[in-house]
This record gives structure tokens, sequence and C-alpha cells, in this order.
């Protein structure tokens, strides 16, 4: 992209990659469906911005396209990956009819990625959830 010069890896892409590996691509994706809330990255004086922080007009819109999203893909759940996701999903399913089961919240990839003591801890617990969706296919 440009005026990006980075030379590293997204650590939390690679934990993700990692998950993935494990299973092989084709298994993975034939389970798992990744996406986010918001399909757009935003930033605010040269910072990562999050969603939720948007004006409310603005978290409609994600919101109605989220759900959309939902209905073309019906997932069997979907596994919020941080608190506000979570919370997110809550106020989904409360105010709009997200009508698909809200898994177990895990912490988003950046909590076990940037800190080597949790690495495999997070390796583990994502991998044992993908699993128990497998198990019930």
């Amino acid at each position: 992209m440009p005026g990006i010069n980075e030379d590293g890896s997204e650590l939390s892409a690679q934990f993700i990659f990692d998950i993935i590996s494990i299973f092989n691509v084709e298994e993975f994706f034939n389970h798992v469906y990744l996406t986010n809330i918001s399909w757009f990255g935003f930033i605010k004086d040269g910072n990562n911005f999050n969603y939720y922080n948007l004006d409310s007009s603005l978290i409609e819109e994600l919101t109605y396209g989220f759900i959309e999203e939902m209905r073309i893909v019906e997932p069997k759940a979907i596994t919020p990956l941080s608190k506000e996701v979570e919370k997110t999903l809550k106020k989904m399913k409360d105010k709009y009819n997200l009508q698909y089961e809200l898994g177990p919240r895990i912490p988003h990839p950046y909590y076990y990625s940037n800190f080597p003591s949790r690495y495999s801890t997070g390796i583990e617990k994502y991998c044992n959830i993908i699993k128990e969706y497998m198990r019930k296919d």
C-alpha cells in the first residue's frame, strides 16, 4: 500500500495465520468465516481509531452492513473477539434483531500475539472453540 513502509509482520495477523495452519487452509475456511463489524480501519490524529468511537450515525451504517452480511453468510454462531465487539453484538441482537447465536467472547488476537507468554494459551483457546463448532457440523 502506498505510504506504508514497515518491514515486520502484523502480530495479530500472524497469530491468526498460525491458527489457520494448524487446521490447514481449506478445513479452516470450511468452518470459519472471518469478518469485522467494520470493513474499514479508521485513523484519527495518526492513531488507530475503533469503530465504536465513531459518531452514532456512522455506527448505525456499520451495524446495518454487518447485519446484512450475516444474513448472507448465515453463521451458526458469532464469536466476539473483544468486550467492545461483544457489547456491540448484544446491542444488535436487542435493537436490530440480529438472529444468530453469540459464542463465547475471547480476547482479541492482539492480547495473545503481542505477549509471548500468552501466545500458546491463545492458540489453544482459539483452536478449542473452532474444534467445538466443527463437532457441531
